[in-house]
């Protein structure tokens, strides 16, 4: 009865992943890119909330910076002005995590935050401008 219990209990976490993965993977790359910087806010905010109550942030600075990773490594470097600027935002964003977490300091995060959250308005803006471009045709 109790493996008839737990395999129930597994199921909506099984469909829950599945749908997270088939989302992933049909997604355009500026849904992907803006997926990331929700993900990268997301875990900015927990780890601003546990440093103001002076908990362990280790964990959510480790998924930020990660995310903050991917996101400097997935900017294509073509020399141009935004290509440049991104980068240099996305390394900002990657330094100043692991700064908040050596130093447990909230304020660095709330710093960070309004970056990442501008960024993560134009790639979103973007798709939107690419949907109604792709409508009126």
């Amino acid at each position: 009865m109790v493996i008839t219990l737990e395999r129930r209990m597994e199921a909506p976490v099984d469909a829950v992943n599945r749908y997270t993965k088939t989302s992933i993977e049909s997604a355009d790359q500026l849904t992907l890119l803006t997926m990331l910087y929700d993900g990268l806010l997301r875990f900015l905010g927990i780890a601003r909330e546990k440093l103001l109550k002076e908990e362990n942030a280790h964990e959510p600075c480790i998924r930020a910076r990660d995310i903050a990773h991917h996101l400097l490594h997935s900017t294509i470097d073509d020399g141009s002005e935004i290509s440049t600027n991104t980068r240099s935002l996305c390394f900002h964003i990657y330094r100043e995590i692991i700064t908040a977490d050596m130093e447990k300091s909230a304020d660095r995060i709330e710093q960070i935050i309004p970056v990442a959250k501008s960024l993560r308005n134009g790639w979103a803006g973007l798709k939107e401008k690419e949907r109604n471009n792709s409508g009126e045709r």
